[in-house]
């Protein structure tokens, strides 16, 4: 097989080399084709060799050639080999001419739907669909002898072998009494199982059955199964099942990846004793569906960044750097400058950081992506880094967007820092996501807000992907006069001296503000109640709240910050820097 590069002939057409025989996995995640050109000398293609290649929408195939192309797919003669992994086709129906549809024929499409298979194929597995991540539904002809279906789930002709069950069938509970094996990656893509009940029928398990993502929260399983499963299992017996069974028992999936046994077989009451579903409703291609996360946008229209009392240079650093270049984009390609699409918002908490971020949002009136740490973690191996990845394809389909990261250093903490080992991995997949974000400038913008900015991975914080750093610090006296101003007014309060609150409030956030007020006013409600006083709060009841709600900003975060403002205390947890005890202005 030829390693040649591929010739491009125009924007988005590859040609494959003349010279090559094969075409192995050397196209495999390509992004940048569109269209691929296969002269006739081509002998072999590997299963799933344009997989990952999500703009692949057509393919291009020379007269004479061992393959052919059926209504836009590769054949070998009866065998389906290679359906375009971009096309946008909802519904797909195989040509009668079809007998096999190879592994990974389907290349994970991810905008297929429905799949509707006709009476002449006689051979496939759950592999020819994964990766399918929105297919609902594989039919099958009425007449078809080799394969038959069950409402969403394929079986082999004799119901004994499950085929494959749709990931977007979404099935949540599943009770298998007479199937005798469960077939190739046929539940790999079906994250939403919750309880699977196995059949004494059961005599083998396909070694890449549940693939990586499929662990059911609990496990029936019958005296007499005697098959292997490819999990760790723990109980009365101990041990792995792939090695010795431990039949009879009900077993639950624990944080740490292991089935403990939780119940005998015969004191289980099995809820079910049919196939139950949760049906997907007709919505537009996947942004979500690793672990049951949803990253689903909204469009924020309670905030305004004028509505944000004091920060003035932070508002006019929003406004010059972030509004402005989607306002006026012309303007900025006319002097051909790259605007900001990362920008990390910084700063002692409880100062704004959030409401900063869903302000630009409504200013630019985009759909807000609010993603916090728990969102992206997860305990399986691989899972948060595709969380990740799935929320980035998301935001780029829309019209414009804004990622939110809160608590970015849980996320971002510098390689080396980090407690976790797989930590490493997602630093290095939100730097591929953030790699050429610049393209999509105008369109998509990633916020990320922390406490402590110096723990971030210092790969992270060069220009293209956040390097426009903004300080968010504590209220001045202005802004906290003004915030009281704001909240009282909206209250039945006497006539009280905002300027006085604003120098009693100095090293508070806003956060404190707000809940000395709401102290006040639970002060007042209680005098109320009890007979004594008026019904107007009254600047002692302010002055009682002082003295209860001190500020919840520490001391030694406002030095770390000083100090990093400063440069005198640098990304990836670097903790040697000068002038650590020296005071820092607005905080005694």
């Amino acid at each position: 097989m030829s390693n040649e590069t591929a010739v491009a002939m125009k924007i988005g057409t590859v040609a494959v080399p003349r010279n090559a025989k094969e075409i192995g996995t050397e196209y495999g995640g390509r992004t940048d084709i569109v269209e691929l050109v296969l002269h006739s000398g081509i002998r072999n293609i590997q299963e799933g060799a344009f997989r990952g290649c999500t703009s692949l929408e057509r393919f291009v195939l020379e007269e004479g050639g061992k393959y052919s192309l059926l209504q836009g797919c590769i054949y070998d003669g009866k065998t389906l080999v290679a359906y375009p992994p971009g096309l946008k086709d909802k519904e797909f129906e195989v040509p009668e001419e079809t007998e096999k549809i190879s592994d990974y024929a389907f290349n994970g499409n991810p905008y297929l739907k429905k799949i509707v298979i006709g009476d002449e194929v006689c051979s496939m597995t759950g592999r020819a669909f994964l990766g399918c991540k929105n297919l609902s539904s594989v039919r099958i002809g009425e007449y078809n002898d080799a394969f038959t279906t069950d409402g969403p789930i394929v079986f082999n002709g004799d119901s004994t072998e499950l085929v494959y069950i749709p990931p977007m069938s979404k099935p949540k509970m599943l009770n298998l009494p007479e199937q005798e094996r469960l077939g190739p990656a046929c539940l790999a893509d079906c994250r939403t199982l919750r309880i699977l009940n196995l059949g004494d029928s059961l005599e083998d398990v396909a070694e890449d059955a549940f693939g990586e993502s499929c662990r059911p929260k609990k496990l029936c399983i019958p005296d007499n199964v005697e098959c292997r499963l490819p999990f760790k299992f723990a109980g009365k017996k101990g041990g792995n099942l792939a090695e010795k069974n431990i039949p009879g028992h009900m077993y639950r999936l624990y944080k740490d990846g292991v089935y403990r046994q939780i119940g005998e077989f015969d004191a289980i009451d099995f809820p079910m004793s049919e196939f139950e579903f949760e049906r997907s409703e007709d919505e537009e291609p996947s942004f979500s569906p690793f672990g049951g996360i949803k990253f689903a946008p909204v469009k924020v229209t309670d905030a305004s960044i004028d509505d944000i009392a004091g920060l003035e240079d932070v508002k006019t650093l929003i406004r010059n750097h972030i509004i402005l270049p989607s306002r006026k984009p012309e303007l900025f390609r006319t002097f051909d400058l790259n605007t900001s699409t990362g920008v990390l918002l910084y700063g002692p908490p409880g100062n704004g950081k959030t409401m900063l971020a869903r302000a630009v949002a409504a200013e630019l009136d985009a759909d807000f992506f609010s993603v916090k740490p728990t969102d992206i973690h997860n305990c399986f191996v691989g899972e948060s880094e595709l969380r990740l990845k799935c929320l980035f394809e998301t935001a780029r389909k829309s019209e414009r967007a804004v990622i939110f990261f809160d608590d970015f250093d849980s996320i971002g903490r510098a390689r080396g820092n980090s407690l976790e080992p797989w930590q490493g991995d997602l630093i290095a997949e939100l730097l591929i996501q953030m790699q050429g974000l610049e393209k999509h400038s105008g369109t998509l913008l990633v916020l990320a807000a922390t406490n402590r900015p110096w723990e971030l991975d210092s790969a992270l914080l060069r220009p293209g992907r956040f390097g426009f750093q903004i300080h968010v610090g504590l209220p001045d006296a202005e802004a906290r006069e003004t915030i009281f101003r704001k909240r009282l007014a909206k209250i039945p309060c006497e006539s009280i001296d905002c300027a006085y609150l604003a120098d009693r409030t100095e090293g508070y956030n806003g956060a404190d503000i707000e809940q000395v007020i709401d102290c006040a006013k639970m002060h007042r409600i209680l005098e109320i109640g009890s007979g004594d006083g008026g019904e107007k709060m009254t600047l002692e009841d302010l002055e009682f709240a002082l003295t209860q709600i001190s500020s919840s900003v520490s001391k030694r975060d406002l030095r770390d910050i000083a100090n990093y403002c400063r440069g005198e205390m640098m990304a990836d947890g670097d903790e040697t820097y000068v002038s650590r005890d020296q005071d820092v202005p607005g905080y005694n």
